[in-house]
């Protein structure tokens, strides 16, 4: 049975509030600035043995962001309007038809985002005979290097491929209204007093941390140290083991030039399915072009 009720405040809510109150509203008479003013002279650490060491090479930081390289990215895939054709099988493109689009497209004047001038440029692409083979192949690729439109591509050929193997099967249909995904319950009121007593609650876990004293502290942050630096030792190692293959060339010069370069190159086969990319810039990419055309 329905029963109309006012909205009130939940007393579970207010008995954590109460109880985290009793020590919160205590903070501030401990005078804990002035006793650590009277123990700054005690904190004067020397530096690590290691400390000149790195920073002798702090322009590392500067190299790596040399790596971010400006510019822009021509996809052409079997799914884009325009772009592929159709077959039996469904929508197709093969390398020929794809070179041909990129290079066409260089010369597209009235595209206002079309570049100019000097352009260093990597060409890579995917190809393979089956749609199967092409949805393994994406995979692979984008788990490394993740185009937004190699992404969608791989998204649609395996939408496809599991289309193919139910399209036999017809659902029930659902009754409405539909059952959304499982997640929290954040009403206004339930939002902004979760906040103001997860505040209160920090502060009481903050109070709380002084069961271990200083050097535990800097020794439990050593620890953390050295198992962040492993699993980013762990991480790295992970990405320099690539399963991955792709055709790739790199090239340089204006947009004419390049459309021309790319229409006079035979394709590396004759597949169906096909995601090519032009990564164009204005300055040198060493990072993908050591990622792509390295033999």
């Amino acid at each position: 049975m329905w029963t109309e009720s006012s909205l009130t405040w939940p007393a579970s809510v207010n008995d954590i509030q109460t109880k985290a109150s009793s020590v919160i509203d205590q903070v501030g008479t401990d005078h804990a600035a002035d006793r650590l003013s009277a123990l700054e002279s005690d904190a004067a650490f020397g530096r690590h043995p290691l400390s000149s060491n790195a920073q002798a090479l702090l322009n590392l930081r500067t190299e790596l962001d040399h790596l971010l390289s400006q510019g822009q990215v021509l996809t052409v895939t079997p799914y884009q309007f325009q772009v592929g054709g159709e077959s039996k099988s469904g929508d197709v493109l093969d390398t020929d038809a794809a070179v041909k689009r990129l290079a066409e497209k260089l010369t597209d004047y009235s595209d206002i985002h079309r570049p100019t001038g000097a352009l260093y440029v990597i060409g890579v692409m995917i190809t393979a005979a089956t749609r199967q083979q092409f949805a393994e192949r994406l995979k692979r690729v984008t788990t490394v290097m993740p185009l937004s439109e190699w992404c969608q591509a791989q998204r649609q050929t395996e939408a496809l491929l599991a289309a193919e193997h139910e399209k036999l099967r017809k659902p029930a249909a659902i009754v409405q209204p539909r059952f959304k995904p499982v997640a929290p319950l954040t009403t206004k009121p339930f939002a902004e007093m979760n906040a103001a007593l997860g505040t209160q609650v920090a502060t009481l876990e903050s109070l709380a941390s002084d069961r271990v004293n200083v050097i535990g502290k800097l020794r439990q942050l050593a620890e953390k140290r050295l198992s962040v630096l492993q699993e980013v030792n762990d991480t790295l190692q992970a990405l320099k083991e690539m399963n991955a293959e792709v055709w790739s060339v790199a090239l340089h010069g204006d947009s004419a030039s390049l459309s021309h370069q790319l229409a006079g190159m035979l394709p590396p086969n004759y597949h169906q399915y096909v995601a090519a990319s032009l990564i164009l810039s204005a300055s040198p990419m060493p990072f993908f072009e050591e990622l792509l055309c390295s033999p």
